[in-house]
Order: structure tokens, then sequence, then C-alpha cells
């Protein structure tokens, strides 16, 4: 009868799933040794007998999936994990974006002064060549050749570079003609600083200095 009840239970119950028809067989072999041991007038004469009869009526429920505390866990860290992330690439991309800037911005204020050395002549500039001046404001610099008639030879929007940009403004910086170095107004100390800022933060800092030194 026991083996009838087995065939039947394992080709129907659990058909469609091989797992479970092997927990099915056990969960009958554990409840046919309780019968026999009813049979027999003895509830365990070994231990493997008594833990088949405890066994009688419980199948195995052990799931090898994720419960739902360990998938919220799980996004939880990933979340936290994508947020530092996403910081650390901003302020990558904030750096570069004011070390590019930087860069073009002394690039360009040594243009002036090897212009300057070099009394070179812009197109529109008359005679004589005094010097050339780079100009700034918070959002644009400019440099200028100081003939007659001032002439602006390029003038440079710091969006150009990136957005939220701005620069120390009203500065001038003046190269004379034949390296004579820069001349600050009166009130301005040997060392001029620039200071380069991005809105979403830091700052680089540009220095030159009454010598012509531009770091």
């Amino acid at each position: 009868m026991i083996k009838f009840l087995s065939k039947i239970f394992t080709s129907y119950s659990f058909n469609r799933h091989p797992e479970a028809r092997a927990e099915g067989s056990v969960f009958l072999s554990n409840c046919a040794a309780y019968f026999f041991a009813q049979e027999e007038e003895t509830y365990g004469n070994t231990k493997h007998k008594k833990s088949q009869i405890e066994n009688c009526g419980r199948l195995n429920t052990t799931s090898s999936g994720f419960t739902i505390l360990e998938i919220i866990i799980s996004l939880f860290i990933l979340i936290i994990m994508f947020s530092v992330a996403q910081a650390n690439y901003r302020g990558f991309i904030t750096e570069k974006n004011l070390d590019t800037a930087r860069d073009r911005i002394i690039s360009d204020i040594r243009l002036a002064q090897q212009h300057a050395q070099a009394g070179k002549m812009p197109s529109g500039c008359l005679t004589p060549l005094d010097g050339y001046r780079f100009i700034t404001s918070s959002a644009s610099y400019e440099i200028q050749a100081d003939c007659a008639a001032d002439v602006s030879v390029k003038t440079v929007q710091l969006s150009s570079f990136s957005s939220g940009l701005s620069l120390t403004s009203g500065q001038v910086i003046y190269f004379r003609t034949l390296g004579k170095g820069p001349v600050f107004p009166p009130f301005f100390p040997d060392t001029l600083t620039l200071t380069l800022t991005q809105q979403s933060g830091g700052t680089k800092t540009i220095t030159v200095s009454v010598g012509g030194e531009i770091r």
C-alpha cells in the first residue's frame, strides 16, 4: 500500500518539479517507517527510525533563492556604492575642467608676454607699440595690443572651457615691449594672483610676478 501511494504521489503531485519529487519520496519513506513501527508496536528501536517517525509529515522547505530582506539590503548597498562613485566622478570632472581652463589661461598670458617681447604688431595697430595687456573679467579675458589705439587681439569666454567658471575680475597684467616684464598698478604687490573658481566647487590660482614669471 505504501509503495502504491508513493508511486501515485511521485507521479502526479511532483511530476513537474524534480526537486520536490525527491523531497516527496523522503516524506513517504519517513511515513512508511512510522506505519510499520505501529504495526510492530515499536516507535524506534534505532535512532534512525526515531528520526524517520519525527520527520513524517514534514517536507524540506529550504529554498536556494533570496529573501526580500536580502534583496533590499543588496539594493541599499548598491545605491550607496553608486552615490559614492558618482560623487567621485563629479569631483574628477570638476578638477579636470579647472586644470584645463587654468592651463589655457596661463598659455594666453604667455602669448601676450611673447608678443610684447617680440614687438609683434597686430593687424590694425598703428605705431608705436608700447606693449600688451591681459585684462580679466568674471566671465572672460582679453588680450589687447597697446598701440596708438588699443587693438583687441583675442577674447575668450570662460564658458568655452566649461560651464560655471569664473575668474578674478578687473585685473590688468601689462607686458612692455623689449622684455621689460609686466607692470602692475601701484597699489598691487609684486605678485598678482588670479583665482579661477568652479561654481560646483573647487578653485585654482595663477600667479604672475613682476619679473614675468607665470605659474
